[in-house]
C-alpha cells in the first residue's frame, strides 16, 4: 500500500507541474495576444501616417507644377516685353535729331 500512495504522490505532483506549466503558457499566449494588439494598432497609424504622406506628396507636386506653369508665363511674358522693348526703341531712333 506505501508503494500506491507514494506513486499517487508522484502523479499528484506531475499534475501540479503540469498545471503550473499549463498557467504560464496561458501567461505567455496572453502577453503575445497584448503584444500583437499593440503591433497591429502600430500597423494601422503607420498606414494612417503613410496614406497622410502620400497626400500630402500630391499636394506639394500639384503646387510645384503650378509653379512650374506659372514661370514659363513669367518667361514668356519678359520675351514678349523685350522684343517690344527692342521694337520700341527703333521707332524712338527714328525720331532722333
Amino acid at each position: 500500500m506505501d508503494g500506491a500512495g507514494g506513486t499517487f504522490r508522484e502523479i499528484a505532483g506531475m499534475v501540479t507541474e503540469v498545471a503550473a506549466q499549463s498557467k504560464r503558457m496561458e501567461e505567455i499566449v496572453g502577453g503575445l495576444s497584448s503584444s500583437t494588439e499593440v503591433i497591429s494598432n502600430a500597423v494601422g497609424k503607420i498606414s494612417d501616417m503613410s496614406k497622410n504622406a502620400s497626400q500630402e506628396s500630391e499636394t506639394v507636386s500639384a503646387s510645384t507644377e503650378e509653379q512650374t506653369a506659372t514661370v514659363h508665363e513669367i518667361a514668356n511674358a519678359t520675351r514678349n516685353l523685350a522684343s517690344l522693348a527692342q521694337e520700341l526703341q527703333s521707332v524712338v531712333q527714328q525720331f532722333k535729331i
